[in-house]
């Protein structure tokens, strides 16, 4: 029996200035699986608040990301219409975990070519926050996270019912690309231990082409649909469970004809999930179970992508030991795709993999400078073998506005 090691090693080193808002240094990073803020936390990591994103109005989740340091956008092909992608560091767009509420979105990079249809699963004004991480996570995520993740986090409060309405629009400079937004954001306490929100959305932005040819368009337009709900209820002051709904539909156009949105790509996509936690002292257990799945129909080469991710995840975060905070989980995860012809002169394709996982990591605080944390994730590839991604980071406080930050990452894989 053969066995191949490769190995993959990432160190970085920075140091971190503290000049940052009062009201984020207080926030701890949900993403992170920390009790650290973003300050005193190992590697480079934004926060955009709801209100930051309010002032860039903004209708798009790749316009908010731009604006954050070290995320560029890479138009994927010029034939494409302008389509944009999310790099960090220069990664590949595919290296990028995008997370919604901490659950994964089904990214169509590796199956459908030159596609950006991943990042208009939520409406903008259910969004509380986005975290992002640069650099790699994989020990806690997986190797889709080698670039870094971003976590978009919906709204959830407990104040009493409230509910708003939104219209926008934006005219443009150019030929075409006008812009319109009409949104509702509700919820808050519907009984002492009910919390209900809803949010929906209805945005378009006609197609953008060239002055001296209306046929060639220079992006495309899109015509997009959301609506979510999430209900939370507490079953005591220790337990409580969760469920969320998220559907949307997306019309693409690559034409300055309206009539063209009667098909040229058609996505549907929904999420739905169960969630349970529970709190024994200084013991946390969070279980999520959750499908998502995309459909993507394109009507200029007849035939539909469809993928379906399953997960199963329960998570333990230990709080019982002096200077120390452990989270420890494992994880089931089925990713499923199909390639289905609308006529039966092509054959169809499909193809399903499962991932078993787990990880731990330890948060040591070594003094008061001193923050080291350890971990590692071992995933079992059904078809590839088993990968194995350790992980340290240090922090070292200098002072109260520098830190020094150093990590160091490495992926060994097996293969039989």
């Amino acid at each position: 029996m053969n066995q191949k090691l490769l190995k993959k090693i990432t160190l970085s080193i920075l140091v971190s200035s503290a000049l940052l808002q009062a009201d984020t240094l207080n926030k701890v990073i949900v993403t992170a699986k920390t009790k650290q803020t973003v300050e005193t936390t190992a590697g480079s990591i934004t926060v955009i608040t709801n209100e930051e994103i309010k002032q860039m109005h903004v209708s798009t989740i790749q316009d908010i990301l731009v604006e954050a340091v070290g995320i560029s956008l890479g138009v994927n092909s010029s034939s494409i219409a302008g389509r944009e992608s999310i790099s960090i560091r220069g990664t590949q767009s595919k290296h990028t975990l995008i997370l919604v509420d901490g659950k994964r979105v089904s990214g169509t990079d590796a199956q459908i070519g030159h596609s950006d249809f991943q990042y208009n699963w939520v409406p903008i004004n259910s969004i509380e926050k986005i975290e992002i991480i640069r650099g790699p996570m994989s020990s806690i995520y997986g190797s889709q996270a080698i670039g870094g993740v971003i976590n978009i986090i919906t709204k959830k409060t407990n104040k009493p019912f409230y509910g708003n309405i939104s219209v926008l629009g934006a005219s443009s400079s150019a030929d075409g690309g006008n812009e319109s937004d009409m949104s509702l954001t509700m919820g808050g306490k519907a009984t002492k231990d009910l919390r209900l929100s809803l949010s929906v959305e209805n945005k378009e932005t006609k197609p953008t082409y060239k002055k001296s040819d209306s046929n060639t368009v220079l992006r495309e337009g899109k015509k997009i649909k959301n609506a979510l709900i999430d209900i939370d209820y507490n079953i005591d002051d220790t337990q409580s469970i969760s469920a969320s709904y998220l559907k949307g539909r997306e019309l693409r156009s690559n034409t300055s004809s309206s009539v063209f949105y009667k098909e040229y790509y058609k996505i549907d996509k929904n999420n739905h999930s169960l969630g349970y936690k529970k709190n024994f002292s200084d013991i946390t257990l969070d279980m999520k179970y959750y499908v998502t799945k995309s459909k993507s129909h394109s009507g200029n080469s007849n035939f539909t992508h469809k993928l379906k991710d399953t997960v199963l995840n329960t998570e333990f975060a230990i709080d019982s030991f002096e200077n120390q905070f452990i989270i420890t989980g494992i994880e089931y995860r089925t990713e499923a795709y199909d390639k289905v012809y609308d006529t039966l002169s092509s054959s169809d394709f499909s193809d399903k993999i499962s991932y078993k996982s787990a990880y731990i990591q330890d948060e040591i605080e070594l003094g008061e400078k001193v923050i080291l944390t350890l971990g590692t994730r071992y995933d079992k590839h059904e078809r590839f073998g088993a990968e194995l991604t350790p992980k340290a980071n240090i922090v070292y406080n200098i002072n109260e506005k520098h830190k020094l930050k150093t990590s160091y990452v490495m992926d060994l894989m097996h293969q039989h």
